[in-house]
């Protein structure tokens, strides 16, 4: 096998050479990293912003030209692409989200300004025209719970078919594409049912042979976000029953990606870059992960250039 960094200076020639972009399909620009795993009430939003065109260019200057935000803060992502357009500070392009769609949830308290609380198929459909209306390139929904969330369990479902569709929906009549956040094997088949175009984590895809079916049928992408796993590195650092969550989830995870490999689902690469010890401008830390969960190494750089552009619909499949 390559070594790690070999397999990053062949991501460095092909992205360079202008054939395909670099790019990270899961990561959260406003968020810093921190062993907190959460939005600090204290730091204004100026701040905030400041700080995530600091990312951006961290981004940027690590080789990766386009980044999928997946919940930003406050539409303040939104300036901040802006900001980028008009040639005011650097930054790689970003696709938003903007607020990330959950029924009620703990998550809207521990990431402030970060989720859309909607219950409801109907009120999920007006959520996710607010974030069209806004600017957003994708939706994203929440199929289960989430490791960095207090009290909430990966691997139980949350939106129902009915919720997950009504925002698929809404994405797919005006072009966009739906990203669904998803542990649990039954919240996955749900979401991929509903119309999803990329399964977000996946960690125990590997229990449902029949989302892992569908998902190859219909070309919806895997981005596993393996990085995620270095929380579990920095047990002593992060909230107990985020290091208990994501260390339970760890092996599933990569038996996830390995299987899904076999099955002919396509994997996109994504870090979820802004969760804890998982910094901005480290994204090609995914790409040896990847290979130990089963990928070559030269399929390892596919999923991060040519993948990501067919999961971004700017390449014919």
């Amino acid at each position: 096998m390559k070594s790690q960094s070999l397999l990053f200076q062949d991501v460095t020639v092909i992205n360079g050479s202008g054939r395909e972009p670099q790019a990270n399909m899961d990561v959260h620009i406003m968020m810093d990293g921190g062993p907190e795993g959460r939005v600090k009430l204290e730091e204004s939003l100026g701040f905030c912003l400041l700080r995530a065109a600091y990312h951006a260019r961290c981004t940027l200057e690590a080789g990766v030209t386009t980044v999928r935000d997946l919940g930003g803060q406050a539409h303040l992502e939104f300036a901040l692409r802006e900001a980028i357009a008009a040639g005011y500070c650097s930054g790689p392009r970003l696709v938003l989200a903007g607020k990330l769609l959950s029924m009620t949830s703990a998550g809207a308290e521990a990431f402030v300004g970060m989720y859309r609380e909607a219950d409801g198929a109907d009120e999920v459909r007006k959520a996710a025209r607010e974030q069209l209306k806004a600017g957003a390139n994708v939706i994203k929904v929440m199929a289960t719970g989430a490791v960095m969330t207090p009290g909430e369990e990966p691997g139980a479902s949350q939106f129902t078919l009915e919720e997950m569709r009504a925002a698929a929906e809404e994405a797919h009549k005006v072009g966009r594409k739906m990203a669904a956040h998803a542990h649990g094997s039954a919240g996955i088949l749900t979401a991929v049912q509903a119309g999803a175009d990329t399964i977000e984590h996946g960690s125990l895809l590997c229990d449902s042979p029949e989302a892992m079916r569908l998902m190859a049928e219909r070309g919806v992408f895997l981005v596993p976000t393996l990085a995620v796993g270095i929380m579990s590195q920095h047990a002593k650092d992060i909230p107990a029953f985020m290091a208990e969550k994501d260390r339970r989830l760890l092996a599933a995870h990569y038996r996830s990606v390995r299987l899904a490999l076999e099955a002919g689902v396509p994997i996109a690469m994504g870090t979820d870059a802004g969760v804890p010890f998982v910094k901005h401008g480290d994204n090609a830390v995914e790409l040896p992960l990847m290979v130990q969960a089963g990928l070559t190494p030269m399929q390892a750089i596919v999923v991060s250039t040519s993948n990501a552009a067919r999961a971004l619909a700017w390449r014919a499949k």
